[in-house]
């Protein structure tokens, strides 16, 4: 995340929780598989439309996690909690 708020095009893994953290914006390929990490980024390096289309899409991505957008979501669930439980 902090990759993509400083416009970097991030490649990851796509285990644990970075799929759902880093959404459409990253290039992702299995933990243990060299090769593809190396062909994304080499994929980044060489094609400037892919990485410009990363890097924006990076952008776009967090601010989904904007502690505006964060709060509100908090508030959200407390109030559904709230509303279904019975004295």
């Amino acid at each position: 995340m902090e990759a993509q708020a400083c416009g970097c095009p991030v490649v990851c893994s796509n285990e644990g929780p970075l799929p759902e953290v880093a959404g459409e914006a990253a290039l992702m390929a299995p933990a243990l598989d060299e090769d593809q990490l190396a062909d994304d980024l080499y994929s980044l390096v060489i094609n400037p439309e892919l990485r410009s289309d990363q890097i924006k899409k990076g952008l776009e991505n967090v601010k989904r996690f904007l502690p505006e957008k964060m709060i509100q979501q908090y508030v959200d669930l407390y109030e559904k909690i709230a509303a279904s439980s019975s004295p």
